[in-house]
């Protein structure tokens, strides 16, 4: 039998749902590029946990393995894990919105002894095919060997696209292709945008204390709030030309992932519940409609000492001197130096970037992320050839 590294063959590999021994191995693998600085037993129990979660409940969460076809149950020649969201998606020519998947694609690694061998991008190409209708995408190639064995529907239901947040740049998942040569996970240009700010000492004014705290408790009716919102978008978009999708801010645990999990990646850190996680804040400039919501998480290692806004809902520029110095008050104590927030893009957000940009004493930087660590957003559509669009690129979805 050839052994993990002498398989030269792609299409003698195959992609199946983890086992514990294959987990175990994602979870050493893993430790490389995001936890060196936890100790195994760390981060192990922290992988472990996940699965308890309301993100990794019921299936939502799984990990898959590229292994030797002939040897299912052994080693990981590389692997990785998804995230089932629910998700929202107005079809080309239809005038309703339906109800999806978009699932996350997360902890992409390969056993430092089998790098440079092509596992991880056909793992990926193979990963297509688990989430996807293969009705609606290009025919599995026989170059490929056969298909992976499908899952069961009720755990892992067809999607309308896969995401993923890239640290290698926005050319490597574009080449994990759908068939032989759709791209797989494309980078679209305008939705790679970033602002870092500087936080500053507290400094709150008066009319400030009307943003109240939102408290881990609360984002599942926040949630569903901004569903609605979420459709109401959707619904003002023309699809007479294209099919545009997002994923739906009330999935279960979405919200949460980033304040709780984010807290885990520090080795004297757990979230508390007490602590806030947002902010709402019924603001004078829009009628009083509709609250003003952020949310926002302001402990992962993978950011730094930066607070991360993960969603902003109905900010009107006037309003955000009077947010950031809250989240001042917040995020100084914690020794958190900078904010940075994603996805706001120009043709929707163009005077709430000129404010922020405009922020005194701030230094606030607008531009594209960076293409190594810079959390590139890669969507992969799984639907017929034709225009589509992701509508909401905010850093809520990240895993």
């Amino acid at each position: 039998m050839t052994s993990e590294h002498e398989l030269r063959d792609l299409s003698e590999c195959t992609l199946v749902a983890a086992n514990h021994k294959q987990f175990l191995e994602w979870c050493t693998a893993g430790m490389v590029p995001w936890g060196a600085h936890l100790s195994p037993e760390r981060y192990i129990t922290d992988s472990e946990r996940d699965f308890k979660e309301d993100w990794g409940k019921d299936g939502a969460l799984q990990v898959w393995a590229l292994v030797r076809r002939d040897d299912p149950q052994g080693s990981i020649l590389s692997a990785c894990a998804t995230q089932r969201r629910t998700g929202l998606v107005k079809r080309k020519g239809s005038s309703e919105v339906e109800k999806s998947h978009v699932y996350g694609i997360a902890s992409v690694v390969t056993p430092v002894q089998n790098h440079k061998r092509g596992y991880a991008s056909h793992m990926l190409k193979l990963l297509h095919y688990i989430l996807a209708d293969p009705s609606l995408i290009p025919s599995f190639p026989e170059l490929w060997g056969q298909p992976p064995q499908a899952p069961d529907r009720k755990v892992i239901p067809y999607g309308i696209a896969s995401i993923l947040w890239s640290d290698v740049g926005s050319i490597f998942y574009s080449k994990c292709t759908i068939g032989q040569t759709r791209p797989g996970w494309v980078m679209p240009e305008t939705k790679q945008s970033e602002i870092i700010w500087k936080t500053r000492a507290p400094a709150l004014q008066e009319g400030d204390e009307r943003w109240e705290r939102i408290r881990p408790t609360e984002l599942p009716s926040i949630g569903q709030e901004l569903r609605q919102s979420s459709v109401d978008a959707l619904k003002s978009v023309d699809t007479s030309s294209k099919t545009v999708y997002t994923t739906d801010p009330s999935s279960v645990g979405l919200l949460d992932f980033i304040p709780l999990r984010g807290s885990w990646t520090w080795e004297d850190k757990d979230f508390n519940t007490a602590d806030p996680c947002g902010l709402r804040f019924r603001s004078e400039y829009n009628g009083g409609s509709q609250d003003t919501i952020i949310i926002f998480g302001t402990f992962n290692a993978s950011l730094g000492r930066r607070t991360l806004i993960t969603y902003v809902h109905n900010l009107d520029p006037r309003d955000l001197s009077s947010l950031l110095r809250v989240i001042d008050a917040i995020a100084f104590p914690l020794d958190q130096k900078e904010g940075w927030i994603f996805g706001l893009e120009e043709s929707r957000h163009a005077e709430l970037i000129k404010a922020w940009q405009a922020e005194s004493g701030r230094e606030a930087k607008y531009g594209h992320r960076a293409e190594v660590m810079g959390h590139l957003l890669g969507v992969a559509y799984y639907g017929p050839e034709g225009e589509h669009e992701l509508l909401d690129p905010q850093m809520y979805s990240w895993c």
